[in-house]
């Protein structure tokens, strides 16, 4: 299964430490699905000692907090770790329901580490695990939020374009841009972003939805530019999405 491992982050806390985080791609609705990841717990004693892995809501920018714990399945829940060693990397299993509108989304969750000890479970650490629903083309009937389509591109020619779409009952004013990174709001210079007005090309940085109504948003890299791997980021009034283009 597609996974993209993301910069490990180590947190300690007293007797335990635990490692990793993750990027889950393409998931699947209405089958499960089975990750590997790169969260590990790390066994600071001379004992074997055994982790326990659990999930937990988590709020992030640009994420949803997971809608349903239940979606996400840690296996085993326990793994064992040999005296200062760590643990064999968690699994994840996915089990998103078969919903249209969860297509295109982006969650956010944590994976709670603790250490078991003599039938007690110690203080734990949490780590990031950001999921990516399988990306689509289609806008959901009743689709109540604003939307990016679909939330991941590859790049097969010079243009390319996403759908953006409004499903609240308000106007919204979004803010559009391209970036190499989630963390930096900021315009780059690798990707043009336009609208199509007849023959023309009109640079975008703003656009004005109404409610229950999209527009195109067309893109492409420019030519002294070769690697234009990033998101097109779109805020919204209370809402921050984005998509991912690029491998």
């Amino acid at each position: 299964m597609a996974l993209i491992a993301i910069t490990s982050t180590t947190i300690w806390s007293s007797s335990i430490s635990a490692k990793g985080n993750a990027l889950l791609c393409e998931i699947p609705l209405g089958r499960d699905s089975l990750y590997e990841t790169n969260i590990v717990g790390i066994n600071t004693s001379g004992d074997s000692t055994p982790f326990v892995f659990s999930v937990a809501p988590n709020n992030e920018k640009f994420y949803e907090p997971l809608q349903n714990i239940g979606w996400l399945i840690a296996v085993p829940e326990t793994l064992w770790a040999k005296p200062n060693g760590q643990t064999q990397p968690l699994k994840i299993l996915t089990k998103f329901p078969g919903n249209p509108l969860l297509t295109n989304r982006h969650f956010s969750a944590s994976i709670i580490v603790r250490q078991a000890s003599k039938g007690t479970i110690s203080l734990g650490v949490a780590l990031k695990v950001r999921l990516e629903t399988v990306a689509s083309r289609l806008v959901p009937e009743n689709l109540n939020r604003l939307a990016l389509i679909p939330s991941k591109i590859s790049y097969n020619g010079d243009i390319d374009s996403l759908y953006i779409f409004n499903g609240t009952k308000l106007v919204d004013t979004v803010e559009v841009y391209w970036t190499d990174h989630l963390g930096r709001k900021r315009n780059s210079e690798k990707v043009f972003l336009f609208r199509r007005i007849l023959l023309w090309e009109l640079p975008l940085h703003t656009i004005f939805l109404e409610p229950k109504c999209g527009e195109w948003i067309f893109f492409k890299k420019n030519i002294s530019e070769i690697d234009s791997h990033g998101y097109i980021v779109c805020n919204g009034r209370e809402n921050y999405i984005y998509s991912r283009i690029g491998e």
